[in-house]
């Protein structure tokens, strides 16, 4: 039997990796929404909202898009309301 067919172990493929996409989504909504959010507060938001939609999720891949688009929702809101009480 020849070793030929046998295919290769997956690599970790790092774009794929929660931490990894739900870092880089902080840092985009940092970017956008500083003003009314830091990094880090906004990064903590993101693994909260990631675990809440990830409950009784069957599939995990756009669990951090999701997790991100919450959280944009949510610096609209309050970046709206700042623009309001001015």
């Amino acid at each position: 039997m020849s070793d030929e067919h046998i295919a290769p172990p997956p690599q970790h493929d790092p774009t794929l990796d929660p931490d990894v996409a739900l870092h880089a989504a902080a840092r985009r909504l940092e970017q956008e929404y500083g003003d009314v959010a830091d990094e880090t507060t906004i990064e903590r938001a993101l693994h909260d909202s990631h675990q809440e939609v990830a409950e009784g999720a069957s599939v995990e891949t756009f669990l951090p898009l999701l997790a991100e688009r919450n959280i944009r929702e949510q610096l609209q809101d309050a970046a709206e309301a700042e623009r309001t009480e001015s």
